[in-house]
């Protein structure tokens, strides 16, 4: 995690970083959300509390929230939002751990990455910044 964050911050991103969570934060949010959450997310979550870079804030354990639609596949947890409002969740059911953008036109999810490591590398190139 610090290894992508780093090349994130040395590509002439901005950051700024939050105090970890506590694995009792961790576990309460996990237990008020029903599900456990992804390692990479949970790592995450014991390194900084939230995040922000380059203008993305990334969601803490106080942020967090569950996006249980009917029309949605799977439980769907958002953990960030695009500029326009649109949310960035992982997936909590069936394909774990994985990312989706939700439109706000469609419900239907779109999947943008396969972890939330991958993801975050995606900040790092130009046409997702």
């Amino acid at each position: 995690l610090k290894k992508v964050i780093d090349s994130l911050t040395n590509s002439g991103s901005t950051s700024s970083q939050c105090a970890a969570a506590s694995p009792d934060e961790i576990d309460k949010l996990e237990s008020l959300l029903e599900h456990k959450l992804p390692e990479q997310y949970r790592s995450f979550l014991l390194w900084s509390n939230g995040l922000n870079i380059n203008d993305t804030e990334l969601y803490g354990t106080n942020e967090l929230y569950l996006l249980d639609l009917p029309s949605l596949p799977d439980s769907m947890v958002v953990f960030t939002l695009e500029a326009d409002g649109s949310p960035i969740c992982f997936s909590l059911d069936t394909n774990f751990g994985k990312i989706y953008h939700l439109s706000l036109d469609d419900d239907e999810p779109t999947l943008i990455s396969n972890s939330f490591y991958e993801w975050l590398e995606l900040l790092s190139t130009p046409d997702n910044n």
